[in-house]
């Protein structure tokens, strides 16, 4: 899962979040895995200046009275 709200400008892949980009490199904006409804885990930047959650872990659904994916 990424963020789609980013734009690759001029400004992109300099390594400092400018308007209009999610992130840059390193700098996240103070963003975590857990402001996008995530657990915990390794949030990153895409080269396009996205947000890229695919290292972060889904939220815990067990003890919610319903068999979610991965459950048994």
């Amino acid at each position: 899962m990424t963020s789609t709200t980013g734009t690759t400008g001029p400004g992109c892949g300099d390594g400092v979040r400018d308007p209009g980009e999610d992130c840059d490199g390193g700098d996240l904006g103070g963003q975590a895995c857990g402001d996008f409804g995530l657990v915990d885990g390794v949030l990153a930047c895409a080269g396009d200046c996205t947000i890229d959650t695919t290292g972060c872990l889904p939220p815990i659904t067990c003890g919610n009275d319903k068999l979610d994916d991965g459950e048994m």
